[in-house]
C-alpha cells in the first residue's frame, strides 16, 4: 500500500494544484494520502469538485508553532474540516498580517544587508501573505548576480529560509516566533476540531537528539498524539530515534514525503528523496479509527 501523510498544493507554500496533486496521487498509485497545508484547509474544498475515487484521504492541516523562540510545525490528522475553518478563522486578519510581514521585511532586509547583500529599495508589503517580507527579500536577492554568486544556496529559498533565518545559530537569523502560537495552543487548536496532534519533522531543525527529545517532551505535557518519524529529510539515525521515542513514550507515528514540488525540488511525492517507504504497519494503530476519513 503506497501512503504518504505530507503534501502542501499551491493553497500553502506548494506550487501543484489540489487537482494536480490528485493527478500525481493516481500516476504514483498511491492509496492513502494527507493534503497537509500550512495553516489552512482550502484544499479540501478543491477536492469537493475533483474524482477522488479510489483514493483514501485522511484530512489534515500543518500548523505553525514557536518552540524556543523558533518556528516549528505540528501535524493534525483526522480533524473536522468546518470546525477547524472556524477555528483558523478567529485568528485571521488581514490588518495584523500587513503590520506583521512589514515589521518582518524591515528585519529581512538588515539581517541580509548585514551579510554583504544587495537588496533593492523601495521593497513594499501588499496584502501580508504569509512570508512576504520573506519573499520580498530574497526576490530581490536573487536578482543580483553578486549574491548569487556569493551565496548560490539562495537559489533554494525555502531550504536557505529553514537553514539560515529559522536558524537561531545563523548570522541570519530573524525571529518570527513572537507571531506564532505556542505548542499548547496548537495542540488544542487541533484537539478542539476533533484531531490528533502529531509534531512534524522533530530532527531537521539543527538540534540533538538529547534537545529533540526535550522539545517532544514538552510537547507531551500539552497532550500531543504522535510524531512523523518518516520524512523526507531525516536520516536512518533520526527515524530510529523517533520510532524509539514514540514506542517508549507510546504515542503514534506518521510519514510522509512533506512534498511542495518546485520550492523543494529535491522532494519528490510519495519517495521523499528517494529512499522513502511509509508502511501501514507504522501507521494502523491510528488510521484504522479515523472519524473523518474522505
Amino acid at each position: 500500500m503506497n501512503i504518504d501523510l505530507h503534501i502542501h498544493t499551491n493553497n500553502s507554500d506548494g506550487d501543484d494544484s489540489t487537482k494536480e496533486i490528485i493527478k500525481k496521487t493516481r500516476d504514483n498509485d498511491i492509496e492513502l494520502i494527507s493534503i497537509t497545508d500550512h495553516d489552512t484547509v482550502m484544499a479540501y474544498d478543491d477536492l469537493k469538485y475533483i474524482n477522488t475515487d479510489g483514493i483514501k484521504i485522511i484530512p489534515a492541516v500543518e500548523l505553525s508553532c514557536a518552540y524556543n523562540h523558533e518556528m516549528r510545525d505540528i501535524l493534525g490528522y483526522d480533524i473536522d474540516l468546518e470546525k477547524m475553518k472556524k477555528i483558523l478563522k478567529r485568528y485571521e486578519s488581514k490588518e495584523e498580517d500587513i503590520k506583521k510581514e512589514k515589521e518582518l521585511l524591515k528585519e529581512y532586509i538588515k539581517v541580509f544587508k548585514d551579510n554583504g547583500f544587495i537588496i533593492d529599495d523601495g521593497l513594499e508589503i501588499i496584502d501580508g501573505e504569509k512570508n512576504e517580507g520573506y519573499k520580498k527579500v530574497i526576490i530581490s536577492a536573487v536578482s543580483h548576480e553578486e549574491n548569487v554568486s556569493k551565496f548560490p544556496q539562495i537559489m533554494n529559498p525555502s531550504a536557505f529560509f529553514w537553514d539560515n533565518c529559522a536558524n537561531k545559530k545563523s548570522s541570519f537569523y530573524v525571529d518570527e516566533s513572537r507571531f506564532f502560537k505556542t505548542i499548547k495552543d496548537t495542540v488544542e487548536i487541533i484537539h478542539e476540531a476533533g484531531g490528533l496532534a502529531f509534531f512534524a519533522h522533530p530532527c531537521i531543525h539543527h538540534m540533538s537528539h538529547n534537545e529533540v527529545g526535550k522539545m517532544l517532551d514538552e510537547a507531551r505535557k500539552y497532550g500531543l498524539d504522535g510524531v512523523e518519524v518518516l520524512h523526507a529529510k531525516h536520516s536512518d539515525e533520526d527515524v530510529e530515534y523517533l520510532l524509539n521515542y514514540a514506542n517508549n513514550n507510546h504515542i503514534y507515528k506518521s510519514g510522509g514525503s512533506d512534498y511542495h514540488g518546485s520550492p523543494k525540488p529535491d522532494i519528490k511525492i510519495l519517495i521523499g528523496r528517494g529512499n522513502l517507504n511509509v508502511e501501514f504497519d507504522l501507521i494502523k494503530d491510528w488510521t484504522q479509527n479515523c472519524k473523518y476519513m474522505l
